[in-house]
């Protein structure tokens, strides 16, 4: 378990550390539909764009949960992003949600994994599951 997880655990961190590359893996477990996007459609070109519905009161919501000022998350460089992106398939519930800071690195592994489910290198579940259980340790064995 990472560190940071275990002093959650703990009770000894703080319940979001919002600068920390990770979301708290409490509050944003990661989640995606149930039942999947059929491949052929989550693998047409421009298709996250059908499927992000994330209100602004969904947004502040997420913020307040890390302990972030909504008014002024925008200019201190967070976005609300999907820990499981809308490329493979990530849900729009709050358990998805998490405020980043504009990783480019996750967005390279978001990319990446999303043409390895599309090629059929990788499968969608495998995917999924190894984003959402650490960003960090699927960028290294799949973008590096």
């Amino acid at each position: 378990m990472r560190a940071a997880a275990a002093l959650l655990v703990l009770g000894l961190a703080s319940p979001a550390l919002a600068a920390d590359p990770m979301p708290n893996p409490v509050l944003t477990p990661g989640g995606w539909k149930s039942p999947a996007t059929p491949l052929p459609i989550l693998c047409k070109p421009g298709y996250t764009r059908t499927a992000r519905h994330v209100s602004q009161t969904a947004k502040e919501r997420i913020y307040r949960l890390y302990h972030v000022d909504p008014a002024g998350a925008a200019k201190r460089g967070y976005r609300i992003d999907h820990l499981v992106p809308l490329s493979l398939d990530g849900s729009n519930e709050d358990r998805n949600l998490w405020p980043e800071t504009g990783s480019t690195k996750k967005d390279a592994l978001e990319d990446k994994l999303h043409r390895l489910v599309c090629t059929g290198a990788v499968s969608l579940q495998a995917a999924q599951w190894a984003i959402s259980k650490d960003w960090t340790e699927a960028y290294a064995r799949y973008v590096r």
